[in-house]
């Protein structure tokens, strides 16, 4: 278990957890309007604990009121809100079982919730524009792909779910030689993951010479020819995902890239990006007005659950 301190804790806060297949992320929080201040966050293995044991800690350690409560789970939550278990973990969230009233959402939508509290230090911008509140495409990889439509409800964006990411990849013509390789029907989530990462490397190691590794986090560095062309065939799919996402829900607000590879890799989103992401004869002046923007700050998801909390149209 890691403890950080921000700030110094009201004797009310907002409760707020990020749980995980990797990590389990609380946080005790201050929401005031569209602003959310992280005073302590903790974070615990989550294989090698249970979130009721976790949840116990905190509230054992801080001695706080909790005033409202969000958890953003990495899973599929039920209909009435109120289990979730989760994908890449044995666990099963009931907030039945909390001692006190809890909101549950999957962990895209609470990072949904997050574009409306981010500040500028959070975001880099790949490019500019204007949003005017107008629909804002959401999509970043990691374990898997999430995607959200965001709409503008009385000046606050609130997620629209979608399991966009196991629509079928589409591809180029010179392309079509990676899905003949792959022998089967390829989705985005298969591109645009960490296990993605790894498909189109071994791919790459097809034409290019080299030892081979399975870990993404090593072949977004890897100095090699296979690597290279890995990590802008990548960038390619990503801004093609964005292009089409964003044209399908007409996002004139804007798109934004979230997802822990994005954030760990942020110099890869640059012109290139763009470039493919503008690749459109008919559309092409409309994608030139959209404005890219990329998430930076890891605890997005955990403001965002924090704002949910009282903010939240479920």
């Amino acid at each position: 278990m890691q403890k950080e301190v921000f700030s110094k804790l009201p004797k009310s806060a907002v409760f707020a957890a990020d749980v995980g297949g990797t990590n389990t992320n609380i946080g005790l929080c201050s929401v005031k309007g569209k602003r959310v201040i992280l005073h302590v966050k903790y974070r615990f293995d989550s294989q090698k604990i249970s979130f009721d044991s976790a949840v116990r800690q905190v509230l054992k350690d801080e001695k706080v009121k909790i005033s409202a409560a969000c958890i953003a789970a990495a899973g599929p939550v039920s209909p009435d809100r109120k289990t979730c278990q989760l994908t890449n973990v044995k666990w099963k969230i009931d907030v039945r079982k909390l001692l006190f009233k809890c909101l549950l959402l999957n962990d895209f939508e609470a990072l949904g919730y997050s574009v409306n509290v981010l500040q500028p230090k959070d975001v880099k911008i790949v490019r500019n524009g204007k949003s005017s509140n107008l629909p804002i495409a959401l999509l970043g990889a990691g374990t898997g792909l999430g995607k959200a439509l965001l709409l503008n409800y009385h000046g606050i964006y609130h997620p629209n779910a979608s399991e966009g990411g196991h629509a079928d990849l589409p591809v180029t013509a010179e392309e079509s030689e990676f899905l003949l390789w792959c022998l089967e029907r390829v989705e985005y989530e298969d591109v645009l993951s960490g296990r993605g990462i790894v498909h189109i490397y071994n791919f790459m190691l097809t034409k290019y010479d080299g030892s081979g590794t399975s870990d993404p986090a090593e072949i977004m560095k890897e100095d090699s020819p296979a690597a290279e062309h890995t990590r802008k065939q990548f960038v390619k799919f990503y801004a093609r995902c964005a292009k089409n996402f964003a044209l399908e829900g007409l996002t004139r607000g804007g798109v934004i890239i979230a997802g822990g590879i994005a954030a760990k890799n942020v110099h890869l989103f640059n012109q290139d990006f763009v470039k493919e992401f503008m690749r459109n004869d008919a559309q092409k002046e409309l994608l030139s007005k959209i404005p890219i923007k990329l998430i930076k700050n890891y605890d997005a998801s955990l403001l965002g659950a924090a704002f949910a909390s009282l903010n939240a149209c479920i």
